[in-house]
């Protein structure tokens, strides 16, 4: 079963961000999304989640 997508902005009130913070950490290739169409620009929520995980094991080390 595929996760949902969230939006710009839902990725930004979990991660305690800006939309804008989340598209200039997405065009750098920090975060892990992509585009449905030119102006649509998605997440995958499971991907978001692994990539958190992958971040805090990262801290721990």
């Amino acid at each position: 079963m595929s996760s949902p997508l969230l939006t710009t902005r839902q990725v930004a009130e979990q991660l305690g961000l800006s939309p804008a913070t989340v598209l200039r950490r997405w065009r750098a290739g920090d975060l892990p999304g992509f585009r449905l169409a030119s102006n649509c620009l998605r997440f995958d929520a499971n991907e978001l989640e692994a990539w958190l995980e992958q971040r805090h094991k990262g801290e721990a080390t």
